[in-house]
């Protein structure tokens, strides 16, 4: 799995200053989990040797500044379906955009943020990123197990005895069609204008819903409304784990677990908070995540390559991740107005019939990205989705209310 990101139009800093700021944090930290190489046939992670540090550095920039000008998701698009290699993370500098390829096993969205902005902060200014040069918590699961449970034994019953949905069983017997994996992202923005309409909507029909629920019922609707509508109520969010670590404790890795959840509308801010909460509750994405890493080694025996056929999809699987507010990003040196401005953030979809959805609010508006198999989906329709949803939240999650009036009527 993979995460692509993408940002512009900026003035970013050249390649060369991108190695020197890489470099520089090799010097403060070298065991930096993204200054490592990735050995993918035995799944271990190799430090790099100082004698190798400056070559390695410089296979992490790629430099794009002499390349036609092309759209942000033809730049996405390419990174993503290019050759897997040894680097974990690696930094792409264009004329005017700075982009990211990122192997999803190194880190996870929290991470990049507080890695990305700052290498390219500190490359423009000429600093030394002594903020990311911070040691990780070793052994960040055990230690978020043993501070979760072990001061509170009875939580162990809570987590066990939590209700949870299960996602629904593969279908069997459906038609087979030739695929391939190909990775494709569709993106929208949306001004300060969206998030004053979220505002009124929630005071008036959902006060006290946070402000990322609204926006995932908006999204939600919005798939439906243009006719990609899941088979189940059922779809997955993407929760973050670290406050289950120790208090102040550090980590750049991978540490977050997509829950799913099945409310009964998920178009309803109210229901699809409930659900979250009702998910999120008794430490439910520790408990996946400690489940998961338990049968890792079992499932990589047992993987095979990538199938030439698939069972034909019924409908989409939807996940949605907010990426929260980016304030770092925001001091970087962009460059045109709001409307130019586009942020872009999507990982590999869950299998051939998922579609992700990522919401992050920057420059006081919000950017929407989402994520998808090309084979599966069409392209134009997964688009029309994230425009209605950036060109008039408002009226998409109304079409869903009215829609719930006349059903209850």
């Amino acid at each position: 799995m993979r995460t692509v990101g993408y940002m512009g139009p900026m003035t970013p800093p050249g390649p060369a200053q991108v190695r020197s700021t890489l470099v520089r944090l090799a010097a403060l930290y070298p065991g930096h989990r993204i200054l490592r190489r990735l050995d993918q046939q035995n799944v271990r992670w190799i430090t790099v040797p100082a004698s190798e540090i400056a070559a390695h550095c410089e296979r992490m920039v790629v430099d794009l500044t002499g390349d036609p000008s092309t759209t942000p998701e033809t730049v996405v698009d390419g990174l993503y379906n290019s050759p897997p290699s040894d680097l974990p993370v690696q930094f792409i500098i264009g004329a005017d955009f700075c982009a990211l390829l990122v192997n999803h096993a190194c880190v996870d969205g929290l991470t990049i943020n507080a890695i990305w902005p700052e290498i390219i902060r500190c490359a423009v200014a000429g600093e030394d990123p002594v903020t990311v040069a911070v040691p990780s918590i070793r052994a960040p699961l055990l230690r978020a197990l043993d501070n979760y449970y072990r001061r509170s034994p009875k939580r162990v019953l809570a987590t066990l005895r939590a209700p949870h949905s299960v996602p629904p069983a593969e279908a069997v017997g459906r038609p087979t069609v030739a695929w391939q994996p190909e990775f494709a992202v569709v993106s929208a923005s949306a001004g300060p204008a969206a998030l004053e309409q979220i505002r009124k909507w929630r005071l008036e029909h959902a006060r006290g819903i946070t402000r990322t629920v609204v926006l995932f019922a908006a999204a939600r609707a919005a798939l439906e409304q243009v006719g990609l509508t899941a088979a189940t109520p059922g779809l997955y969010v993407i929760g973050d784990i670290r406050k289950f670590l120790p208090t102040g404790a550090r980590l750049d890795g991978n540490f977050a677990s997509a829950v799913y959840i099945a409310p009964d509308d998920p178009t309803d801010p109210v229901v699809l908070n409930g659900a979250i909460d009702q998910a999120f509750s008794a430490a439910r994405p520790l408990a996946t995540m400690a489940l998961v890493a338990a049968t890792a080694s079992r499932r990589r025996r047992k993987a095979g390559g990538v199938p030439g056929r698939i069972a034909r999809a019924a409908a989409p699987v939807h996940s949605l991740v907010h990426t929260g507010r980016l304030k770092p990003y925001e001091k970087l040196p962009w460059a045109g107005d709001r409307a130019q401005r586009r942020y872009i953030i999507g990982s590999t979809p869950g299998g051939p019939e998922g579609i992700s959805v990522f919401i992050s609010e920057i420059h006081g508006g919000i950017d929407v990205t989402a994520t998808f198999h090309a084979t599966t989906f069409d392209r134009d329709a997964v688009a029309r989705a994230l425009e209605l949803m950036c060109k008039d939240p408002a009226a998409v999650l109304d079409a869903g209310r009215a829609r719930r009036e006349r059903l209850a009527a």
